[in-house]
């Protein structure tokens, strides 16, 4: 049985990698289990290595993976554990008080609009970099399309997310 090509399903091979949920699966099973890693089983909290060490794993991984596998798998099958490990690692520090940046203003914000930036942000960037890929250099279209990806999940927060949670939402009675 030959392997399933952008031709045979009408989905280019990145959809099928990166976006399929089946695809996406493996990884988020993988994060469920090392969600429990910081807490041993005696309630203590592990030893964290810390957020800027646990994120060199991944930028290794990063260009190991452009340097080693075909286009669509380096965007996914490379980066699966240690993007998995990073919020362990991160979980693990802010559990210990070990990082006050963890708990600033700034950071508690990003954290409240983390499911909006989830939903805007791979829009944003294929829509910047098709209409202005050649215009401008990476760095300035990263630039413009992080600020429009805040903007837009801030505009959702407020606008969509929080009114819905207000209206539908129910107290969690303890």
């Amino acid at each position: 049985m030959s392997k399933p090509t952008a031709d045979d399903t009408g989905a280019e091979p990145v959809a099928l990698v990166y976006l399929w949920p089946v695809g996406r699966l493996p990884g988020f099973v993988l994060g469920m289990i090392l969600a429990r890693i910081p807490l041993r089983s005696d309630g203590r909290v592990l030893r964290p290595v810390g957020s800027l060490p646990a994120l060199s794993p991944v930028l290794g991984a990063l260009a190991a993976g452009r340097a080693l596998l075909p286009s669509p798998f380096h965007l996914a099958a490379v980066t699966v554990l240690p993007l998995a490990l990073l919020p362990v690692s991160v979980a693990a520090t802010d559990v210990t008080d070990r990082s006050p940046y963890l708990r600033s203003p700034v950071m508690v914000r990003l954290g409240e609009l983390s499911y909006a930036i989830r939903l805007t942000h791979f829009t944003v960037l294929l829509t910047v970099d098709h209409y202005l890929g050649r215009a401008l250099g990476i760095p300035a279209r990263t630039a413009m399309a992080l600020a429009i990806t805040l903007l837009l999940s801030w505009l959702l927060s407020t606008f969509v997310e929080r009114p819905c949670m207000r209206r539908f939402a129910t107290a969690v009675k303890g």
